[in-house]
């Protein structure tokens, strides 16, 4: 279920223009047990990142790919590794 809900929210999210409305949830699936539930929510993740601004990049995308690397578990540490090439270059100072 958790796999069809990261699936789905990564081709939804193109039917709203507040794009970041999906990452919360996107950020607490990347943060599941479940290898494919986190692969998807990574997945759809990427995508959203694709459509976001420069400014919404810097101020909601990569605080969010921060929190992820200082998780306590290792789940969200290792979904930060797969966002980072994306919101390196567009993250700003």
């Amino acid at each position: 279920m958790l796999y069809a809900i990261a699936e789905e929210l990564g081709s939804v999210w193109e039917l709203d223009a507040d794009k970041t409305l999906y990452l919360p949830l996107l950020e607490k699936l990347a943060k599941s047990d479940e290898t494919v539930v986190r692969e998807q929510s990574q997945r759809s993740l990427i995508s959203i990142c694709e459509a976001l601004t420069d400014t919404e990049i810097q101020n909601t995308f990569t605080p969010m790919v921060v929190r992820l690397a200082q998780a306590e578990w290792f789940t969200g540490r290792v979904s930060s590794c797969a966002l980072f090439f994306h919101a390196y270059p567009r993250s700003g100072a």
